[in-house]
């Protein structure tokens, strides 16, 4: 499924470097990191 591709990608990035919280929070990252 191309979006969850895409998805992947985007996390695999992110993870791998800091990444403003707003940022994190517009994406929807923060919750999957437990990031708060």
């Amino acid at each position: 499924n191309e979006p969850e591709l895409v998805t992947k990608i985007v996390k695999d990035t992110f993870s791998n470097q800091p990444v403003p919280l707003p940022m994190k929070r517009i994406i929807g990252l923060d919750t999957q990191f437990g990031g708060g």
